[in-house]
């Protein structure tokens, strides 16, 4: 008689329905890796059912709006090419070397009667950019691209809505059930404290796209005393909005607000001493982490952490409870903290950020940094840092010192970083992809090896388009997951797709 714990030979053993369960947990390279291994293995993996699975969580994973990708009207082949798109475009841009530049597959142009655009988000997914205008106050649009090459452009946004002043920062990321997009806005509107001063108005709207086209506002808070946005920085993933921003541009402290806006909980405490620097401003290239209960505050050459305090509930007519001496533990790192463009995937155990060491330019290579804050048994913060240096085939000044440096890691072990080129209407791109390490590859006296890329330039298309750097910016907005890039110049925007 057989045992009854006998082992199962192989996956083909197993019957199709515990195949699909086990696919759940592969990505999605993986099972196409299945496919070619037997003919049972082959038909499972080519079942719908799976693949649209695989597009469900590809789509929670990335934070991407479900609405992006019209699933009924999607072949099973399509559903796989999307749901590989990060690896398929980062594999793009490494096969580009030695190539100077690397060439779109469609480049789009809308020519649109509003506002000149002043600056744009491209949500995750590729499908929907957010334009804000030059004028005061802003009006924001709301644009359908489609997903992909073959979409045909709107002339015009699905709606827009002039908002209370000038817009500062836009961030997006999908409704909690995923069929819809947020969008949070952070707003300079004048202070009703001080005559003269400004305030910041934090809005969040809501838009389902194939439901409706309105924009409703959700929730909104304009925060008490002299805050002003353009001197803050804005974290916005899941139920957490987090400001990191100084009182005005010659206070000689800065406020952290947490905000729960499903709940409407907040809380809010003050750094009186900027740990980064002898001035207390917020530096440019600062940015504003919340993970799992932790807050970071990344600057250049240090990082401070905070365990984020229980929030309050929000009173109408009283000010957010006030949280004193929060403790809280400063890391120090090398120079310029890369920005993220975009959160990382869903599912990372650690908080993760890079920065480059720029007093020893020029560099080939930068640093990674991932902390796994905890509190330890006497109640002081532990950051838990492990460091690896990045071994790159560029210089890496030349892209990281750039205007408008925005990276995403679009895996555990691939990046890309975009920035624009003062020289001209280029973009600098690199494609980073760590090589396989062991598990023991964080320890100092083993350090990591990592292979990346370098491509010089997406070019300046040609047609009417001219110079687009103002103001220290160049204007883009890209999507790392879906290889679309936006470049946008006063009524023009030129959508541009490097994967098919």
């Amino acid at each position: 008689m057989d045992h009854p714990y006998r082992s199962i030979g192989s996956l083909e053993d197993l019957p199709f329905d515990t195949l699909f369960q086990i696919f759940l947990y592969l990505q999605p390279r993986d099972v196409l890796s299945l496919r070619y291994c037997s003919k049972k293995l082959a038909e499972a993996t080519a079942e719908r059912t799976v693949w649209l699975s695989a597009l469900r969580y590809f789509c929670f994973v990335h934070r991407i709006c479900l609405a992006t990708f019209p699933q009924e009207k999607l072949s099973t082949h399509r559903i796989e090419h999307i749901v590989t798109a990060p690896s398929r475009f980062v594999n793009t841009l490494l096969r580009g070397l030695p190539s100077d530049t690397i060439h779109p597959q469609a480049t789009r142009i809308i020519s649109h009667e509003l506002t000149d655009v002043g600056f744009a988000t491209l949500a995750t997914g590729g499908r929907y950019l957010v334009t804000v205008s030059r004028s005061t106050p802003s009006i924001i649009g709301i644009w359908d691209l489609g997903f992909d090459v073959e979409s045909i452009l709107p002339r015009e946004p699905m709606v827009t809505r002039v908002m209370n002043g000038a817009v500062y920062n836009v961030l997006t990321q999908p409704t909690p059930d995923g069929l819809g997009l947020l969008i949070l806005t952070s707003t300079e509107v004048n202070s009703t404290f001080t005559p003269g001063f400004k305030q910041a108005l934090l809005e969040i709207f809501e838009i389902y796209p194939h439901s409706s086209a309105d924009l409703h506002l959700l929730s909104s808070w304009r925060l008490a005393g002299n805050h002003s946005p353009r001197f803050g920085r804005i974290h916005f993933s899941d139920q957490t909005v987090a400001v990191v921003t100084n009182l005005n541009h010659d206070a000689s402290s800065c406020c952290i607000l947490v905000w729960n806006y499903i709940e409407n909980t907040a809380i809010r405490w003050f750094v009186t001493v900027n740990p980064y620097s002898p001035s207390p401003l917020l530096r440019q290239g600062d940015q504003l982490v919340v993970h799992d209960g932790y807050i970071a505050w990344m600057s250049n050459h240090s990082t401070t952490l905070w365990k984020i305090p229980s929030l309050h509930p929000r009173i109408p007519g009283s000010e957010v409870h006030v949280e004193q001496d929060v403790p809280s533990l400063q890391v120090g790192h090398s120079g310029q903290v890369i920005q993220y463009g975009h959160l990382p995937p869903r599912g990372s155990s650690t908080m993760r950020f890079d920065s480059i060491p720029i007093e020893q330019l020029p560099q080939k290579g930068f640093d990674h940094y991932q902390m796994l804050p905890s509190v330890s048994a006497t109640g002081s913060l532990e950051s838990n840092l492990r460091t690896e240096t990045i071994t790159c085939g560029f210089h890496s000044d030349r892209l990281f010192c750039g205007l408008g440096c925005s990276g995403a890691w679009v895996s555990e072990r691939e990046m890309v970083v975009f920035a624009g080129d003062n020289a001209g209407y280029n973009v600098n791109v690199a494609a980073i992809r760590l090589s396989e390490r062991s598990e023991d590859r964080f320890q100092e006296d083993k350090p990591g090896f990592f292979a990346a890329s370098y491509l010089p330039a997406i070019p300046r298309p040609e047609g009417s388009l001219p110079n687009p750097i103002i103001s220290g910016q160049i204007n883009f907005a890209y999507c790392v997951v879906s290889g679309r890039v936006v470049f946008f110049e006063g009524r023009e925007l030129r959508v541009v797709d490097y994967m098919d």
